[in-house]
């Protein structure tokens, strides 16, 4: 347990259930704010009986509620949201725990810009991120640009030696046109950026803490320690080589608005923290599995037809079989209906194996023995039986659902295989978001990340799919 900030002059505003909207605010004097395993928590005490009164008529462990307060020294703190996590009658203490975020305001830069009419001091400029789980070798800092819509936003990955801390940095570059990256611009990407640092990381990654210009954010999640990784992107000696212009992180962003790959993602990196290779397995087939359904789901009717052959033939087929039974009086009923459902599902075309197969065909990921073993045998004997009969097919089956998501994004970075013979064959498709949809047909509205001609963006530079490894 950790101390953050002791706090005074705190204001309690229960939320609605359902709205979230304060109606009540109930105030306290003192309180503190701690970190327990990466969670954030308020404790505070209630001494005034009215107040207490109200809170306790409303002692739902799980209560909503927001809180504003200040810490000793001035600063002013907001969590935004929180839940009630309990409460001791004999203390009169309250227990929230933080479910998002605490924002710090630093002061004198804060109300400097709120009284100034100098618009390049910008409180929302985002100038640094803390990142935890980030556990690559960074033998100098690291720079590259984040492509988005086209728009480059440039950073650093940082190792403080001293504090162990990974962190991410944003220059500000006052005297060239530059994109800066501000909270607003950064919501657009931010989940996308932990999905696609923790992919190549072989492992989950985490922002700790959000460093703007006027104010930071210090983040309250689960920290699980990562015991182990998958070395496929970055090889034994866990260095991490990006490209100068991470083209493909624009394609991971769009991609994760399509397909949600996140979620994928994390599953994938919980796997990896599985000590039991078969149950790893498991969750990794239900993912691959997962992920290439909701691929299916932008195929087009043409591609990816729902019936065998027409559904008008098909109900005229059905009819005549159905009449053929009523001759055979044998037949008892019973069997007769476990029949009729049978006939019914004959013209599906919803296979299991076969959104694997369309899938790793539009990313050219050949269908060897191997792959087909792994996508029919190793797939049914896992989801059948729980039961992985050979540790390579764990090693194959952890490496074919990363490089289908690094095909996916068009990504460059290296690979590192287990085998020691190429195992997955089939030239990278190399192509861009809008290029790949347009190739494969699919079914997928393009939304703007950022529109056109947002003023925003002072800077974009084009994707011209240019293969680079």
């Amino acid at each position: 347990m950790k101390e953050l900030y002791k706090v005074r002059e705190i204001i309690i505003s229960l939320l609605d259930q359902t709205t979230h909207e304060p109606f009540i605010d109930i105030p306290s004097e003192f309180g503190v704010i701690i970190e327990k395993e990466g969670f954030l928590f308020i404790e505070t005490h209630i001494f005034n009986d009215d107040y207490s009164a109200k809170i306790f008529k409303f002692n739902n462990v799980g209560y909503p509620a927001s809180i504003k307060m200040s810490s000793f020294d001035g600063i002013v703190i907001e969590a935004p949201y929180m839940l009630l996590t309990g409460w001791t009658t004999k203390e009169n203490k309250l227990t929230f725990r933080c479910l998002d975020f605490i924002k710090v305001y630093e002061e004198d830069v804060y109300y400097a810009y709120k009284k100034s009419d100098d618009k390049e001091i910008c409180p929302s400029q985002l100038l640094r991120l803390d990142l935890w789980g980030f556990d690559l070798l960074i033998t100098s800092n690291l720079s590259t640009s984040l492509i988005v819509s086209d728009a480059p936003f440039e950073m650093k990955i940082c190792s403080d030696k001293g504090s162990g801390v990974t962190y991410i940095h944003f220059p500000t570059q006052k005297e060239m046109a530059h994109n800066t990256l501000t909270e607003e611009l950064f919501e657009a990407f931010r989940f996308s950026l932990v999905g696609y640092l923790s992919l190549i990381n072989g492992a989950r990654i985490q922002i700790t803490k959000e460093y703007y210009n006027g104010y930071s954010k210090i983040y309250s999640y689960e920290r699980i320690e990562n015991l182990s990784r998958s070395y496929y992107t970055c090889g034994n000696s866990k260095c991490v080589r990006l490209s100068p212009i991470l083209f493909e992180f624009d394609n991971y962003v769009r991609w994760n608005g399509v397909l949600n790959l996140n979620k994928f993602v994390h599953h994938i990196c919980t796997a990896q923290q599985v000590a039991i290779c078969e149950d790893s397995s498991f969750i990794l087939i239900l993912a691959f599995e997962g992920l290439c359904k909701k691929y299916l789901e932008v195929q087009s009717e043409e591609k990816n037809p729902k019936n065998v052959i027409s559904k008008r033939t098909f109900k005229k087929i059905r009819k005549e079989l159905l009449e053929v039974m009523k001759n055979h009086v044998e037949i008892s009923s019973s069997a007769s209906k476990k029949f009729n459902n049978k006939i019914n599902n004959l013209n599906s075309t919803d296979l299991a194996t076969k959104k694997f197969s369309i899938f790793l065909n539009d990313l050219n990921i050949e269908q060897t023995e191997k792959i087909e073993d792994l996508t029919k045998r190793v797939r049914s004997t896992l989801v059948h039986e729980a039961e992985l009969k050979e540790y390579t097919d764990y090693q194959l089956l952890s490496e074919l659902i990363r490089e289908a998501i690094l095909r996916l994004i068009c990504s460059n970075i290296e690979r590192h295989s287990y085998f020691k013979e190429k195992i997955i064959l089939g030239e990278a498709p190399y192509l861009s978001f809008h290029n790949f949809i347009k190739k494969n047909k699919l079914t997928v509205k393009d939304v703007p990340i950022f529109d056109e001609h947002d003023s925003r963006i002072k800077l974009r530079i084009k994707n011209t799919n240019i293969k680079v490894r």
